[in-house]
């Protein structure tokens, strides 16, 4: 059952989102609900390719892992109110590593080892951004309300604690494949994406929540 974990708390968070849709109507939080229904949908069928037909399904990712920086991308620039400096470095990283998993997908033969240093880079770099948001937050003398309370503050927790985390596990890929290293039935890699899904979409789901929309004086 731990292999669907990280489709339980996805298949939450969009459920959260089609609740409060309207709510976050004309936000950027608006587009909680389209992800979260794509990235759910790629779990699906990437659990089901994977362990139903025992097909090496490394593929279906390339689309996710490329929307999945746009959109975090997007979200940090949205919740920075579009700062130039983070806009230049956020569009220069988002094309530099969008041609690279193409060039990966598309001319690499043997990828496997590629795609986890890309996925390694996309964490660093997510994890940089989400750091970059969180000190702004905290440089701020002037906050208005605590930050538990700011949807931008759970985006921020959630895409640090997953891709920070995930990106050091990944980065002993090597060693963790070559000696058959399992926890639960899973590999080491797979296990912690499930554990770490639980605090990236619980985060996403609080975020949702308590999102406020700007009020019109």
């Amino acid at each position: 059952m731990l292999k669907y974990l990280s489709i339980c708390f996805e298949l939450l968070a969009f459920l959260i989102a089609l609740i409060n849709l309207k709510k976050n109507k004309g936000s950027f939080i608006q587009w909680m609900a389209p992800y979260l229904f794509f990235v759910l949908l790629t779990e699906v069928l990437a659990v089901y390719t994977y362990y139903e037909l025992k097909i090496v399904n490394a593929f279906i990712y390339y689309p996710y892992l490329i929307i999945n920086i746009i959109f975090y991308s997007y979200l940090f620039n949205q919740l920075l109110n579009n700062k130039r400096n983070a806009k230049i470095v956020s569009t220069i990283a988002v094309t530099v590593i969008t041609i690279a998993y193409l060039i990966v997908f598309f001319f690499i033969a043997n990828r496997i080892e590629l795609l986890y240093k890309l996925k390694i880079t996309t964490g660093i770099y997510l994890t940089v951004f989400a750091c970059y948001y969180l000190y702004t937050e905290f440089a701020n003398d002037n906050l208005e309300e605590f930050l538990i309370k700011k949807s931008g503050f759970w985006i921020a927790t959630g895409v640090l604690l997953f891709h920070s985390g995930y990106s050091i596990v990944i980065t002993l890929h090597p060693f963790t494949s070559k000696n058959k290293i399992f926890i639960f039935g899973l590999p080491i890699h797979n296990f912690f994406a499930q554990v770490l899904s639980v605090f990236l979409y619980t985060c996403l789901a609080i975020a949702m929540i308590v999102w406020k929309p700007k009020t019109k004086k």
